[in-house]
């Protein structure tokens, strides 16, 4: 067993090189993120960092058509660079920019109109959403280049685009708070991040800013983001629709407590997105070039584990420490749960690891199956959501089942092209 480990291991250098970069700096942009959260529950306190935590759940929510934009993008332009067509893809980075200011443009329009029946709902005022509008104005023009930038396997360039605007984030969070500002310094800090985090993206893309530019058909590349879209929306619908189900139905102290135990347990699914990323655009190639990709997939199931494992043990024996050091002695009501919610994340981050694996071959029909399951979610939690507990044995339940089925469906299936077409799940 052990010498199969080592051989997985050498056979795969350069995956782990790759995995290696931009793990370093998704988790140091996470560990600050996550900084950034703890500072906001301290000073916020349970009832308005719930307040914070829901608009968070909406913001994963929209990154959702962030990152089907971008994974769309990075499997197109994967294939461009198989074929050494740089100037459509510098056609496809100006085309890209421009479409998507102005489609998100028109979201913002609409969040603003929609957002008072929006803040009735979730209990909360409305210039907080008003203000998260306008991170969808930013926050949807930058899949175009940090697809991009995945899809040329530039992974340090990558991962520290993502860094930066951590930083920026927390930076400007301070300083917020410091001026004032309450909720809304979180909120503000979003937006300015991620607008600077734009503008810092096309640095290293400047080459292709004013090399000549070839055009082409890219509708097919935003068809193929709806399938993509709705894969993503279901999944993150998954680890937030609870969020905002329990600020509907708890009381805020509830909600809040709610919302930091799901900010640690998600450390498990953003200590390991980075494996996620370079696994798809180490799929899409192979699968480009009628080669078989599993192996990528189960190694990459397997470096989860390795990394998840171990954090959620911590989380069982030390969940009161961390607490005390993160949120505060206010929180420490969820300390025996967070490695619950933990495992529960576990489940999510291998379940959509295999969906990415499933989008990168160009199989779609496994979305019927996040589909039943987002459904019995939302139903059982909107039955059976007395307690915090109660909840999450709900999602540990689904999740498992979810996760068992996926993995079967892709053991069964083919992970090459064929010359008939390809109909399996």
């Amino acid at each position: 067993m052990i010498n199969k480990i080592v051989k997985m291991f050498n056979n795969n250098s350069i995956l782990i090189k790759d995995n290696f970069l931009i793990f370093i700096a998704f988790n140091m942009a996470n560990l600050i993120g996550f900084l950034f959260q703890f500072y906001m529950g301290r000073v916020l306190g349970p009832s308005d960092y719930g307040i914070l935590g829901t608009l968070l759940a909406l913001v994963y929510l929209f990154n959702v058509f962030v990152l089907a934009i971008q994974t769309s993008i990075a499997k197109f332009v994967s294939d461009l660079k198989v074929k050494n067509e740089y100037n459509k893809i510098a056609y496809l980075l100006v085309r890209s920019l421009r479409k998507l200011f102005i489609l998100n443009s028109l979201i913002v329009i609409a969040l603003i109109i929609v957002s008072p029946f929006l803040a009735d709902f979730l209990h909360i005022e409305k210039l907080p959403l008003i203000i998260i509008a306008f991170f969808i104005l930013f926050a949807g023009v930058i899949p175009a280049t940090r697809g991009i930038l995945q899809g040329l396997q530039k992974f340090s360039s990558y991962g520290l685009n993502y860094l930066i605007e951590a930083i920026l984030k927390l930076l400007i969070a301070f300083i917020l708070v410091y001026l004032g500002f309450k909720v809304n310094a979180g909120v503000l800090a979003i937006v300015l991040s991620v607008m600077l985090a734009l503008i810092l993206s096309l640095v290293p893309l400047k080459k292709l800013l004013f090399i000549k530019k070839e055009k082409f058909n890219t509708d097919i590349i935003y068809s193929y983001s709806f399938p993509v879209g709705f894969t993503l929306l279901m999944l993150t619908s998954l680890y937030t629709v609870d969020i905002i189900l329990v600020k509907h139905f708890l009381d805020p102290v509830k909600a809040g407590l709610y919302a930091a135990m799901a900010l640690i347990g998600k450390a498990i699914f953003f200590g390991n997105f980075s494996i996620c990323q370079v696994m798809f655009a180490k799929a899409s190639e192979l699968y480009y070039k009628n080669e078989h990709s599993k192996n990528i997939l189960y190694k990459s199931l397997f470096f989860i584990l390795m990394l998840s494992v171990p954090v959620i043990i911590i989380y069982y024996l030390f969940s009161d420490f961390i607490l005390r050091i993160s949120y505060g002695q206010s929180y420490l009501e969820i300390s025996n749960l967070i490695w619950l919610y933990s495992l529960a994340i576990l489940l999510f981050t291998l379940i959509y690891t295999i969906s990415l694996y499933n989008l990168a071959i160009g199989k779609i029909r496994f979305i019927y199956l996040l589909v039943l399951f987002n459904l019995l979610e939302i139903s059982l939690i909107w039955l059976f959501h007395d307690t915090i507990l109660n909840v999450i044995m709900i999602l540990l339940y689904l999740l498992s089942a979810l996760f068992g089925l996926s993995l079967l469906i892709v053991w069964f299936s083919k992970d090459v092209r064929s010359n008939t077409r390809n109909s399996s799940l």
